[in-house]
């Protein structure tokens, strides 16, 4: 429980060395198409089969927000679920996961009122809510000096019609509002550390 980085891909859930290959993130990382951090409750747990380890986490939290790290402003609770193997062989360490992220954005403003029977108090407007909607897979092979790793997420945003905002209109156009939309972002990274100098050269795309 308490403020903890989000349980999904490759490099979130193992961001030390070796790991982090390159010297920036990748695109979709960056972009945190799946928030980096929540705050709230996280179960996390794994079984050996054999040669392969099967995990899973299941967390809930107050999702994405502009003060979500202490607080959320609606009463609408993200939930994260992740399945993962992991399986040793001779032909190397393969690692397969898949994660989901449901949750709701909402942002307000809190304005001081004086009522006309002279009672003050806080009115809170909000101004922005959208549900998200993300689901992630990622891969990684290791075999001997050799690593390649890819993750692919997808990311569904469906704006609230009451906040969604219009649009400056086109020639010839008249006025539209905001349209719901979709974002998808991967990518592909190759490494072989060589024999001198503890190096490592990489390919990212």
């Amino acid at each position: 429980g308490g403020h903890w980085l989000t349980p999904y891909g490759i490099w979130i859930v193992d961001h030390g060395s070796p790991v982090i290959i390159g010297v920036r993130r990748p695109f979709p990382i960056g972009e945190e198409l799946i928030p980096e951090h929540q705050t709230g409750i996280s179960i996390y747990g794994s079984s050996l089969i054999g040669t392969s380890e099967l995990g899973y986490s299941l967390s809930l939290s107050n999702g994405r927000g502009p003060i979500d790290n202490y607080q959320e402003l609606d009463k609408n609770k993200a939930v994260t679920g992740r399945l993962w193997v992991t399986n040793e062989s001779p032909l190397g360490n393969i690692s397969l996961g898949f994660t989901t992220y449901r949750g709701r954005y909402t942002d307000r403003i809190t304005r001081f009122v004086v009522a006309s029977s002279g009672a003050v108090g806080n009115e809170y407007i909000t101004r922005n809510r959208y549900d998200e909607l993300s689901l992630a897979g990622d891969v990684r092979w290791v075999w001997h000096d050799l690593i390649l790793q890819s993750e692919l997420i997808r990311r569904e945003t469906a704006i609230d019609d009451r906040f969604r905002a219009a649009t400056l209109p086109l020639p010839g156009l008249p006025p539209g509002f905001a349209p719901d939309f979709r974002t998808t972002a991967y990518y592909v990274m190759a490494a072989y550390r060589l024999p001198w100098l503890n190096l490592m050269p990489f390919f990212g795309y």
